[in-house]
């Protein structure tokens, strides 16, 4: 029984974590893909934001990311395929659930049990408020926090048996 309680408070601690690690990290690629658009779009470069969304290699857990104009627009995004469509008919739906109005820059984030999704506000170059948006697979954190917490299982019933 101790060995059960233990596996099951290593694997929430290991959860904990490592699903953190996954929220800094998705809110510092869409506050990294803010800055970017906002200096980008602002010397008229759309097509560099899209090249620069489209070869995100650095984050292996990024599903899809986007650029947001103020009326919803995709800009560009990570796939090349919804430039010019409303964001609500796409992929980067469930992160648009997290524009809100702002007068700060506050990345927000939310979650499911498959993904983790955050958005950051910048300045548009004609005024308002565009959105970068990031989506990332947490299924690898978890993985990963169970397979330690497994190990750890595993050493100590052996070292209960001894």
């Amino acid at each position: 029984m101790a060995t059960w309680l233990n596996y099951t408070l290593t694997l929430d601690a290991n959860l904990a974590r490592d699903l953190s690690s996954v929220r800094q990290r998705a809110g510092g690629v869409a506050a990294r893909l803010a800055a970017m658009s906002e200096h980008l779009l602002a010397d008229n470069l759309q097509r560099v934001v899209q090249l620069e969304l489209t070869s995100m290699f650095d984050v292996p857990e990024l599903v899809s990311a986007g650029i947001v104009d103020s009326r919803g627009i995709i800009l560009a995004d990570s796939s090349g395929r919804w430039a010019g469509f409303p964001v609500q008919g796409t992929t980067l739906a469930p992160a648009a659930t997290l524009i809100r109005p702002v007068n700060k820059v506050v990345i927000e984030i939310g979650e499911n049990a498959e993904r983790v999704y955050a958005a950051s506000p910048f300045a548009l170059p004609r005024g308002g408020v565009g959105w970068a948006l990031a989506e990332l697979n947490r299924q690898q954190a978890i993985n990963g926090a169970r397979e330690d917490a497994r190990t750890q299982f595993y050493w100590i019933s052996g070292a209960w048996r001894c």
